[in-house]
């Protein structure tokens, strides 16, 4: 079988309590979350009889009334997992009837870089209109340092160290939908700092006998034009000159779409004769699955996919 993917794809912050303290070069200064402030001009905290100076309490006022936060970094790269676990079923089962439900699940990414943060949004409840300012609590937030708000499996110090592989591995069924929260496809991962992130699918009664594995591509590496490499008419060379063809060399083909963020429009010419037989729009995470796909087979989109 060859399954063409064609996408090739809480704010935790850090509070201390406000402090002044006496600066020896006169002035007081401020210290907020860790951010120094500048020496407030001719301020110095001093007891006056019953109550503080006006200038030092003037200064305290305005200290008082900011709230202490630190953001969440932003993004350098958005994946989303690829190839819906109902559409990997039916590829198994065209290559074997003993496929059934469930399906093995293994999303896995690995950390390229020390204090990398990686953000986690599950499609079945939506997703976030700014992933690093999660509003779900379904949504994990992993490397801050901030175990509350989620950590990747076995670290529940939420640190995460250039090199570590993380599997999130669970069961799904195909016909799941979005009912149960699962490490699944459609899944939104937004990382700071460089990964890589791979899917990888069996399902019942095969076991890993029958698999298929993808590597993801991060979004800003998808495009808006694709051909289908191989197909159901692969020709192939056979003794002699001629080349003959040879329906069992590939006997299941398909292609599986997905549009990012702000959707896409798309056309697909499966059996690549010239005529767009499909015109599909697709929303954030939607997939479109075509099967019976032909060498050449075209995909063009309005938006990358």
């Amino acid at each position: 079988m060859s399954c063409l993917a064609a996408q090739v794809s809480r704010n935790a912050f850090t509070c201390c309590r406000d402090r002044l303290v006496d600066d020896p070069r006169g002035g007081t200064k401020a210290v907020i979350a860790g951010h120094k402030l500048q020496p407030l001009a001719g301020a110095r905290l001093r007891l006056a009889g019953r109550g503080f100076a006006l200038a030092g309490m003037v200064g305290l006022l305005a200290l008082a009334t900011g709230v202490a936060r630190a953001a969440n970094p932003p993004p350098s790269q958005v994946y989303y997992v690829p190839f819906p676990e109902a559409n990997q079923l039916a590829g198994f089962v065209g290559v074997s009837s003993v496929a059934v439900d469930p399906l093995a699940v293994l999303v896995t990414f690995t950390v390229a870089n020390d204090g990398a943060v990686v953000y986690y949004d599950h499609w079945e409840d939506g997703y976030e209109a700014d992933i690093t300012n999660p509003k779900q609590t379904t949504t994990e937030v992993w490397g801050d340092g901030n175990p509350a708000n989620g950590y990747p499996p076995g670290n529940a110090g939420d640190l995460l160290a250039a090199g570590t592989v993380f599997h999130l591995r669970n069961y799904v069924y195909s016909t799941a939908g979005s009912s149960t929260i699962k490490y699944d496809a459609r899944d939104k991962i937004a990382s700071f700092k460089p990964i890589t992130l791979t899917k990888t699918c069996y399902p019942g009664g095969t076991s890993s006998a029958l698999a298929g594995a993808l590597e993801v591509f991060e979004q800003g590496l998808w495009g808006t034009e694709y051909r289908a490499p191989v197909g159901t008419n692969m020709p192939t060379p056979t003794q002699g000159t001629t080349l003959t063809y040879d329906a069992d060399m590939f006997a299941y083909t398909s292609l599986s779409i997905m549009a990012g963020a702000g959707g896409a429009s798309v056309q697909i010419d499966a059996n690549n004769d010239g005529t767009f037989e499909q015109t599909t729009a697709l929303a954030e995470g939607g997939t479109s699955y075509v099967t019976n796909v032909s060498v050449g087979g075209r995909v063009l989109a309005d938006r990358p996919v």
